[in-house]
């Protein structure tokens, strides 16, 4: 599991990433998902992706080891612009780019809006009918600010509210991985490891990227012309419906779905499948 660490600065935050492998094929940049989700999630499958080219995973502006933006600049615009601030640090013209869950939004995103810096999409359940966020709910370009954390009874709890691993008993590498984000508070445990107002669309300063407006993510799915491999997992509460998979094969047929056998947290519930599958559609 030997990678780099680094960090680079984008905008208002600084931006924390790790980097496996050596170049060779084109690189893959992971994207990972909102629920209290950071790049430590991609270490296994980054590892095992990377034997025949470089990999980088990189925690979002406002989660894990990346800064919290001082003016609450969590636009669509900034993802994007640390995404391709990443790219120009390690010299890479294009890159796959990977994503899961809210990841996956953000990984369309660059495949459909940066087409010359895309060289292929992974999209790991998420789907276009999820806007960015709850189903059914439109795309959010609001502001929301002086959000304050959860606070839970304790770290059961805690876990119980999350979308990561649906169990995991307290004497394991998952349960201690989980109870790393915590801090104890007034009254139970809050998960520190995200800003409240990471979903914030609209800065407190004008921002330091050209504006991005985001609509209807089935449209936006409808501009990428890379290759895609997109993958719903079986027991998953949060991704496709039966009417998703018939839009999904009628309207868009040249993208492969796969279903892998797993919960929402298909990277750390079912890294083996992942990579077999990504690694056999990598050599095609």
């Amino acid at each position: 599991m030997a990678y780099e660490q680094g960090r680079i600065a984008s905008g208002d935050v600084d931006i924390f990433y790790r980097k496996f492998g050596k170049p060779g094929a084109v690189p893959l940049i992971l994207f990972h998902g909102g629920n209290y989700y950071d790049s430590v999630d991609w270490i296994d499958v980054a590892t095992a992706l990377s034997h025949d080219r470089e990999v980088v995973s990189f925690d979002g502006r406002g989660f894990g080891e990346s800064g919290w933006s001082s003016s609450k600049d969590y636009s669509h615009a900034a993802q994007m612009g640390d995404a391709m601030a990443l790219l120009d640090h390690l010299g890479w013209h294009s890159a796959i780019a990977v994503g899961h869950s809210r990841g996956g939004a953000y990984a369309l995103l660059m495949a459909s809006r940066f087409p010359e810096r895309t060289g292929g999409l992974v999209i790991i359940d998420y789907c276009p009918g999820f806007g960015i966020g709850p189903r059914g709910m439109p795309i959010v370009m609001t502001q929301s600010i002086d959000n304050t954390f959860r606070v839970f009874h304790d770290a059961r709890a805690a876990l119980a509210s999350t979308s990561r691993y649906g169990y995991a008993p307290g004497d394991t590498a998952r349960r201690e991985r989980f109870e790393s984000l915590l801090r104890e508070t007034d009254g139970g445990v809050v998960i520190a490891k995200r800003d409240p107002d990471f979903a914030n669309q609209v800065p407190t300063l004008p921002s330091a990227f050209a504006p991005l407006q985001v609509g209807d993510m089935w449209e936006e799915l409808s501009k990428v012309h890379v290759a895609t491999l997109i993958f719903r997992a079986s027991k998953s509460k949060a991704g496709y419906m039966a009417e998703d998979i018939a839009r999904l094969r009628q309207d868009y047929p040249q993208i492969q779905l796969v279903e892998i056998e797993s919960d929402h947290d298909v990277v750390a519930e079912a890294p083996d499948a992942l990579v077999a599958e990504v690694a056999a559609w990598l050599k095609e």
